[in-house]
């Protein structure tokens, strides 16, 4: 028997399903979990513990937590001890939550939202399994048993996909109307999501038939009768949405047909069926082009890059993962992904949960699939659907993804090795041969030859050879022409080194990449186009002047290789920090756990700086990874540039190091080191006012004998390179008395840097406790400490902030105390007239025009160019009152300014 949990409409029950006839292993039902492994870099078994403090530091990076709850969040202890394998955050207004982890090495952030909370009591099953494989993870990293493998930690990804879904379906109603049973299934929700977000396509083509075992009841239906009523289904039809009757039929037909098309079956607690039917009848019944792929036959690495390209195009992915040891899995889709690798999942359980997950703390690196005698959670194989509608409108499907192509992988003791050379020089004038060996074919039954292509270092296709068996059918006619019919089975192995000759003699100077690829042979005994061997190493040569050497060559010894000087996220400068980012390559076909040292070195070839990643990073066979490293540079560091030495060892004790050869085993790396630029602690320390739910007030200003409850905040962050830790409090200094009002709730011990911004909110304020007094204007002045000194914590190029209160309305602003607040100081008139989208004034001695929203905020400024006519433009200005402050001389005037799209009103 099979125990699956499920959720619907806020109910939890609870359902054994007998395994019937009909059903297949790996079935993906109703109800399971979904995470997995995409990337490559990870993390090991010797993490440092996150406190409840830290977690809540971390925590407001995403979320808005209520002064009362700030350090408590939902958590889940191990055994009953104060172990935490993660925290649970919710936004204090309800828009959205966060899931910190509770040790390092599963990476600081586990899952995070923006809309909705996240409730464990009432979260939906695949949540509940996926938070389980969270509390495995942290249970066998304090064992220190296992490394897990993690996203990498590279830096932030250069482009990112917001969510692509704005569908929030389900599986009860309206979405199984059609079906005659409960629940549409995930795969059904899934595919449906994926199809209407394309709108394809009109009608569906050809008919299924087939017996929903648990019933012993026919389903059938003729595709070609069904015409999608696209502009009627509506993206949500959660409450309170009042859906009409074609608005639901149009939803419920589309369901059903993906089920009947994916041979569903469907019982009275849980609808399943199998990935590979759908993406048969994506491509059968609905006219898409479409692939499946695995992570085991792509590899991680490969299988991120993938997904991310997929999502890059536009296209929502299908996805579907099994636990280990269980019939039942579930189906969901990926349809974005954010800059630290997170991806965007719609779980498909109308918009609960729906958020960024890191599916890559969950992927452990040990013998065996239980722990403790309990089978993990997350051990699971994980597959996509990429899906393409065939209108015209998207990129193809990379070719060598189609289960047409050849699917033939290097496995780890794969070897690409070039033959009739000395050390690492050769004759390239004359005929080489390079051999491989140890590669296994993953697809289809395989007809036909092996070979090696040709590639400039930018890219550029150059050439390609075959086999000495290509004019006689190829590699597979020889070696399975007489059992298998010249076909290379699926799993068949080729253990034995595989000569393929080469000239390169007709290439200019400059580095060429040598690649393996195969081709297949038609039944007419014509060629397709050939494709690259998955997983496979490569050899790079540098040709010049009629000699050749090789550059980058795979080994059987473990070796490493940096193709790349080194990125920097910023400036390296004296006394500062500064990111780098080392890609490096693993030549060996086994992966490696690597801790990463870097060292520089001056002109004398002196060490001025010797430090460690302090993370491992696993990285794959014959495979680049970035690996990130913060640099902290001495003050007393010369400007200067510095070369790059770097040294990997495979334990954290550092017992083998082994070096790293340079780019194209020639050129060194190198890092310039610049003169320290002043900067001030505060990028930005601005000041707001906030609801009752923590919400910025935009307008800056508020009725305090409306408004029962409000804050006084600050967001801060400091300038690049530089941190601040330590306590903070806020004052408001009357300008007229310079008495100091202490305002309650700054007294927070806290740590900014320049990564994000930290927003501190003061404790409740109304009109009964606020020691302002009516008609008086108020510095607001935000306080630290440094060394056992006060510091004011500001951006010395921002605007003083102020706040003033006429009887109940309360205002905040920045500027001069006296800019906007105060009556005209002159009775100098100014001619002010509108033309087109501009506001043009004219006066004598005119010098500047300065428009500030009724906040205080400076929006727009104009200076004059003779003295006595400025121009300011309204283009893009939201409809409001605005403040126009007009300056002649040593001299102003503010107007209060209407503006109304194309009607404007001075006051």
């Amino acid at each position: 028997m099979i125990e699956m949990k499920y959720c619907t409409k806020g109910m939890k029950q609870k359902a054994e399903i007998m395994e019937r006839k009909g059903y297949r292993h790996h079935t993906i039902a109703v109800l399971s979990v979904i995470v997995v492994m995409f990337v490559t870099v990870s993390l090991t078994a010797y993490g440092k513990d996150i406190d409840p403090q830290t977690a809540a530091k971390i925590a407001k990076r995403y979320v808005t937590l209520s002064r009362n709850n700030d350090a408590k969040a939902q958590t889940r202890s191990i055994n009953g001890t104060v172990e935490t394998p993660y925290y649970i955050f919710n936004d204090a207004r309800g828009r959205g939550f966060v899931i910190v982890s509770g040790n390092d090495e599963m990476g600081e952030v586990l899952a995070y939202g923006t809309e909705g909370t996240l409730d464990t009591l009432n979260v939906n099953p695949c949540v509940k399994l996926l938070l389980k494989g969270y509390r495995q993870t942290f249970e066998v990293l304090k064992e220190g048993k296992a490394v897990v493998q993690g996203s990498t930690r590279a830096g932030l990804l250069s482009k990112t996909v917001s969510p692509l879904l704005k569908s929030k379906w389900g599986q009860s109603h309206p979405f199984n109307a059609k079906t005659g049973y409960p629940y549409s299934g995930c795969v059904a929700t899934a595919v449906a999501q994926m199809m209407y977000y394309h709108q394809w396509p009109a009608q569906g083509r050809g008919k299924n038939e087939y017996t929903v075992s648990y019933y012993h009841t026919k389903k059938s239906a003729d595709f070609s009768q069904s015409h999608y009523d696209w502009a009627n289904m509506l993206p949500d039809y959660r409450y309170p949405v009042r859906a009409t009757v074609a608005q639901e039929d149009a939803v419920a037909l589309l369901m059903n047909d993906v089920g009947i098309a994916s041979f569903m079956q469907y019982t009275p607690n849980a609808s399943g069926t199998q990935g590979l039917f759908a993406y048969q009848a994506l491509q059968k019944n609905f006219d898409y082009t479409a692939a499946y792929i695995t992570r085991a036959v792509e590899g991680p690495s490969r299988f991120a890059e993938i997904l991310r390209q997929e999502l890059l195009n536009g296209c929502p992915v299908y996805l579907e993962g099994s636990p280990a040891s269980s019939a039942s899995g579930h189906a969901w889709v990926a349809d974005g992904f954010d800059k630290n690798g997170l991806f965007h999942m719609n779980f498909g359980w109308e918009g609960q949960s729906d958020a960024y997950y890191s599916l890559t703390a969950l992927n452990l690196s040990q013998t065996g699939n239980e722990f403790q005698g309990k089978p993990l959670a997350f051990n699971r194989a994980i597959t996509a659907i990429l899906a393409h509608p065939n209108n015209g409108k998207y990129p193809a499907i990379e070719r060598g993804l189609l289960e047409t192509s050849p699917q033939l992988m290097f496995n780890e003791g794969g070897s690409f090795s070039l033959k009739d050379v000395t050390g690492k020089t050769f004759n390239p004038s004359q005929m080489m041969t390079v051999e491989m060996n140890s590669f296994v074919n993953r697809g289809n039954p395989f007809k036909g030859d092996i070979g090696v292509a040709v590639y400039d270092e930018e890219g550029n296709f150059k050439q390609v050879v075959y086999s000495d068996d290509h004019a006689s059918g190829g590699l597979t006619q020889r070696i399975y022409g007489a059992d298998h019919a010249g076909f290379m089975g699926r799993d068949f192995l080729i253990n034995q080194a595989q000569p393929v000759k080469i000239s390169l003699a007709d290439l200019g100077n400059g580095y060429y990449r040598l690649i393996p690829v195969c081709i297949a042979r038609k039944d007419d005994g014509s060629w397709n186009e050939f494709l690259r061997m998955k997983k496979a190493p490569i050899i790079e040569v540098e040709l010049s002047n009629s000699t050749g050497r090789i550059s980058e060559i795979c080994t059987e010894d473990v070796h490493f290789q940096l193709m790349a000087q080194p990125r920097l996220a910023g400036k390296a400068e004296q006394g500062g920090k500064v990111q780098a980012i080392f890609t490096v390559k693993n030549l060996n076909g086994v992966p490696r756990d690597c801790y990463l040292r870097v060292q520089l070195l001056n002109a004398s070839k002196t060490v001025v700086l010797n430090t460690r990643v302090d993370k491992v990073t696993e990285i794959e066979g014959f495979t680049e990874a970035e690996i990130p490293i913060v640099l902290s540079l001495p003050a007393g560091l010369a400007p200067a540039r510095y070369e790059v030495r770097l040294e990997i060892s495979t334990d954290e004790a550092e017992t083998l190091r082994y070096p790293v050869n340079n780019i194209h085993d020639k050129d060194a790396a190198y890092i310039e080191v610049i003169k320290a630029q002043e900067r001030p602690l505060m990028a930005k320390a601005e000041v707001f006012l906030a609801d009752d739910s923590n919400e910025r007030i935009a307008s800056g200003s508020i009725d305090i004998s409306r408004v029962p409850n409000f804050k006084l905040a600050v967001a801060l962050r400091t300038s690049e390179n530089r941190s601040y830790e330590g306590p903070v409090s806020m004052f408001c200094e009357n300008i007229q008395t310079k008495e100091k009002i202490k305002i309650r709730g700054f007294d927070d011990h806290v740590t900014i840097s320049s990564s994000f911004e930290v927003p501190l909110y003061s404790y409740w304020l109304r009109k009964s406790n606020l020691q302002l007094v009516d008609g008086h204007t108020y510095r607001v002045i935000v306080m630290g400490q440094i060394e056992g000194k006060d510091v004011e914590l500001k951006n010395p190029k921002e605007p003083t902030c102020y706040l003033k209160r006429k009887g109940d309305i309360l205002t905040l602003y920045h500027g001069v105390p006296t800019g906007i607040d105060t009556a005209p100081t002159a009775t100098t008139s100014f001619d002010i007239r509108y033309d087109g989208n501009q506001l043009i004034v004219s006066g004598n001695g005119l010098r500047i025009l300065r428009l500030y929203n009724i906040g205080g905020r400076l929006v727009k400024q104009a200076s004059t160019t003779d003295g006595s006519h400025a121009t300011i433009s309204l283009q893009g200005l939201e409809q409001g009152v605005y403040l126009l402050r007009v300056e002649a001389g040593k001299l102003h005037r503010t107007y209060k300014f209407l503006h109304q799209s194309d009607t404007e009103t001075l006051q």
